[in-house]
């Protein structure tokens, strides 16, 4: 599953002990049981910190057995995550969650979904597209996986745990700075580049109906090389438009193909123009994939197609990075 870029993050769930914070003694068994032993790893407040400054919700998710080994009670976990609250700023977190709570139901403890279920559940604009799982467990994984979310690793300060996290497929990086920095990062994409006579025919065709106006090309292949450019096309038109209130989309055929190039996670797209979009409804020109995908689930391909004739257009083959 595909990391979110940091632009379209509006939540980070993290592991707590081995990813946030450093593991306790070993005369606790690792456990933290007393907030004097309480510490962040180097560099995770400033990335906290930034994040929260982004307005990022930030939650936390942690499997606490000390617990039920009675090593602690719940109050005194509590008053950890008290501590953790005012260490970035006030309300940083917007929830601790953790599997000895009494409201836990029977996955409640990793790698069950349950603790991330109940996040998603009380706030239900996040889903797997702008939240993200990070810890350095196995089980993290596990539980993002039941859960339907992405998930990174980050490297703990438990060897044990790192081991086992790099010989997975996942995403794995040394620490949370370079996992934001690479969330951060550019990706270049191979793309037809509408043409000026072509944009401007178009946008007086379809009057832009949202306040940000893109127009701009036809992804051919999203986190492409130069490899991956297409040749010059011999023929483009557009086949529809369509409107959800918060996303306008022009279908588009390029050669009688209707689909991009797969991405990494080989999910087919389907070739479009995003015309305009309303970003306050909190979309992103990539959630016009979403639009059409629900299109064709309730009326078939066919329902793509709305135009009384196709219109032709002219574009360029471009490789571009997404820097917006």
């Amino acid at each position: 599953m595909p990391l979110p870029k940091l632009k379209n993050l509006r939540a980070v769930i993290f592991d707590r002990d081995g990813t946030l914070n450093a593991s306790g003694p070993d005369s606790n068994g690792g456990y933290i049981l007393d907030p004097a032993q309480l510490a962040y790893l180097p560099g995770v407040e400033s990335v906290l910190k930034d994040l929260h400054d982004r307005g990022i919700l930030l939650f936390v998710f942690t499997q606490q057995n000390c617990v039920t080994k009675g090593l602690i009670d719940e109050a005194g976990i509590d008053a950890l995550h008290d501590m953790m609250q005012t260490q970035i700023s006030p309300a940083a977190y917007k929830g601790f969650f953790f599997n000895t709570q009494a409201c836990a139901g029977p996955d409640w403890s990793k790698p069950g979904a349950g603790m991330l279920n109940a996040i998603l559940a009380s706030h239900p604009e996040l889903n797997a597209t702008n939240c993200l799982v990070v810890g350095d467990a196995v089980r993290d994984a596990e539980s993002a996986a039941a859960a339907g979310l992405p998930f990174a690793f980050v490297a703990s300060d438990q060897k044990d745990k790192t081991a086992e996290a790099r010989k997975t497929s996942l995403p794995f990086f040394d620490n949370l700075a370079t996992l934001f920095d690479a969330l951060d990062a550019p990706v270049p994409y191979a793309a037809y580049e509408i043409d000026a006579d072509s944009r401007e025919m178009l946008l007086e065709a379809f009057p832009p109906r949202h306040a940000d106006v893109i127009a701009h090309h036809i992804t051919h292949k999203y986190d492409a090389t130069e490899a991956d450019m297409p040749p010059m096309p011999n023929e483009v038109r557009v086949t529809g438009h369509h409107d959800s209130g918060a996303i306008q989309v022009l279908v588009v055929e390029v050669d009688g193909h209707r689909h991009q190039a797969a991405r990494a996670d080989e999910t087919p797209r389907w070739y479009h123009i995003t015309l305009s979009i309303d970003r306050a409804q909190g979309v992103a020109p990539k959630n016009s994939n979403d639009l059409l995908d629900a299109i064709v689930a309730e009326h078939g391909v066919a329902g793509l197609d709305n135009l009384p004739e196709p219109i032709e257009i002219s574009v360029t083959p471009r490789f571009m990075l997404d820097t917006a």
